[in-house]
């Protein structure tokens, strides 16, 4: 090659190599499609079908029907529904905004308490499976990330069923409501691709260690929590632990929260800088101005 193509093909090669961009992806669950009032929890003959993923990421999902008990599901659900008066189980799907973060209709809903976490509770604590989840930590709500998608925030709330539980007791003498030394607290983990803790992102659903009865409080807003300490982690895995405990079977009040407003990075495709590309093209310009010049040199002395 001569020197000259050379150095324009150099040229093109340095300004027009790739210039990774960052993509901001907010997943607000509204895509879903649900219609008012209305829920999907992994029962194979709802409509819309439970997703397989969302923006990429993965919500995990477990709905099985025993044949004694019924229905039952943990992981996630998600959900357009409003109540946020009614007291216990049947209102499971209702977030205790009455909606979706900012006055938006569709959130998810995650059930921590499942049965691997049922299941552990015969483990030694120390046992990697039991550290994972275990029924005075249960875990069972996970979100599997996109190929390289790194996580930044998401927006929490308590349901209405744990809320009033929280408050006023399940009306049962089960679970009591919540004074002075008692609190809900949510815990998201990252984890890498190897399966080793990234890190973990604390918040309090309710909070009542503080000897002043006036910082008592129960989340009833949505609360956006920054995530960006778990960068690296392909798995975010959501576990509750409470005051409140049976000494077998552990966390007792209703081990639910709502999401909604969960936002991501990707790197994006890579393109070369508009400037950059100018600037190539300038200089192919200048460089095949230069050549053109020396040819003709050449020819008159020759």
């Amino acid at each position: 090659m001569r020197p000259v193509r050379a150095s324009i093909a150099a040229l093109l090669v340095m300004t027009l190599s790739p210039v990774a961009r960052a993509g901001s992806v907010t997943t607000t669950y509204e895509t879903l499609g649900l219609s008012a009032n209305s829920y999907i929890n992994g029962d194979p003959g709802s409509t819309p079908p439970f997703p397989a993923a969302i923006d990429g990421n993965a919500y995990n999902n477990s709905y099985i029907v025993d044949p004694m008990y019924g229905p039952s599901w943990y992981g996630w659900s998600f959900s357009t529904m409003t109540d946020n008066k009614t007291p216990g189980f049947l209102n499971q799907y209702s977030s205790i905004t009455g909606g979706g973060a900012d006055g938006s209709q569709t959130y998810g809903v995650a059930l921590t308490y499942g049965s691997p976490a049922l299941n552990n509770r015969l483990l030694d604590p120390s046992d990697p499976q039991s550290i994972l989840t275990n029924p005075f930590h249960p875990s069972d709500a996970t979100i599997k990330l996109a190929a390289g998608a790194t996580p930044d925030s998401i927006a929490i709330t308590n349901t209405t069923y744990s809320y009033l539980t929280m408050r006023d007791g399940d009306g049962y003498g089960y679970a009591n409501a919540f004074t002075k030394g008692d609190y809900q607290l949510l815990d998201i983990r990252g984890y890498d691709a190897a399966g080793k803790l990234v890190g973990t992102v604390d918040f309090y659903l309710a909070n009542f260690l503080s000897d002043n009865k006036n910082d008592w409080y129960i989340v009833d807003t949505w609360n956006t929590l920054d995530l960006s300490s778990l960068a690296g982690s392909t798995e975010l895995r959501f576990g509750i632990q409470s005051s409140q405990n049976d000494r077998t079977y552990g966390v007792i009040p209703p081990a639910y929260f709502a999401v909604d407003n969960f936002t991501f990075h990707t790197a994006a495709a890579a393109i070369p800088e508009p400037s950059s590309l100018v600037l190539a093209l300038g200089g192919v310009a200048v460089l095949g101005a230069g050549s053109a010049a020396r040819a003709r040199s050449r020819r008159v002395i020759a």
